[in-house]
């Protein structure tokens, strides 16, 4: 019988996969890295930090700019569900969300798509997204959103969850305040299941969804997003109307049209904290 070798090359590129599967703290840390270091962060709340403050309940931006949420919760579930390994925040279709209101002009969830700073200019733009569960496929749900998906004029920014079309797919939204676009993500969503879902706007080219690394592409001559007065409402629409019902875990909103490679990494560095 030949001997076997040991292919230390083969165990060295797989400890770190096997680590981020069956070591959760390994896997925690290397999600929340992952997301810190995203260029154009503006905000990243994991939901797994919360403070009170005079009596007032927030969820901790991990992101380092202190733009804590403040919870409106009827009720709060916070902790892992299903596969998952990570804390979540739990919406229950009707009196939950998370809100920061919006302060006035150039406020920081005002992300316009077209700002000076980011450089190279291929990079402007906006990039979005959490890990979601939905309970519920019957309606449509505010998700993320700087949206109340009443008058393009003031809509910057959402993704949504459309539960009230067939499909059941996830939404991202984007608007100028005259013209918007919307791309819908992949069909047959199911409730408690897992979905890692991103929005990308490239200004003047594209708005894009990735579901569970699924990309899909809506063409747009949308140069950059409106500066609305909506506050950015995680849970429901800017109005909290339209609750969600689910579970979000891993929030994130970046000043910056993330690569393609960079959103697939996210995915794959973060999918074994929820089971995926």
């Amino acid at each position: 019988m030949p001997l076997q070798r040991r292919n230390s090359e083969l165990v060295s590129l797989l400890s770190a996969d096997l680590q981020r599967r069956y070591e959760p703290n390994f896997a925690w840390k290397s999600a929340v890295s992952a997301h810190q270091a995203l260029p154009g962060l503006r905000g990243f709340w994991p939901m797994s930090v919360w403070t009170s403050v005079g009596g007032v309940v927030q969820a901790n931006d991990l992101a380092g700019q202190g733009y804590h949420l403040t919870r409106t919760m009827a009720r709060a579930t916070i902790g892992p569900y299903g596969a998952a390994l990570a804390p979540a925040a739990y919406f229950d279709g009707a009196g939950d969300w998370l809100l920061r209101a919006d302060g006035g002009a150039a406020q920081w969830a005002d992300i316009l798509g077209t700002e000076g700073y980011v450089l190279p200019v291929s990079l402007r733009g906006l990039t979005m997204g959490c890990w979601t569960v939905t309970e519920r496929l019957t309606s449509f749900d505010g998700l993320m959103c700087k949206s109340s998906a009443a008058a393009i004029a003031n809509d910057s920014y959402a993704i949504y969850f459309r539960g009230d079309v067939a499909g059941d797919p996830f939404e991202f939204f984007i608007s100028s305040g005259a013209a918007s676009v919307t791309v819908t993500g992949s069909a047959g969503t199911a409730t408690g299941t897992w979905y890692h879902v991103v929005g990308r706007f490239q200004p003047g080219a594209s708005v894009d969804i990735w579901q569970n690394g699924v990309k899909t592409t809506q063409a747009t001559a949308i140069a950059s997003i409106v500066d609305s007065t909506d506050d950015f409402v995680i849970g429901a629409l800017s109005s909290t109307n339209n609750v969600y019902n689910g579970y979000v875990s891993m929030a994130f909103l970046c000043a910056m049209a993330l690569p393609d490679s960079q959103i697939q990494a996210l995915f794959q560095q973060t999918r074994a904290l929820f089971g995926i």
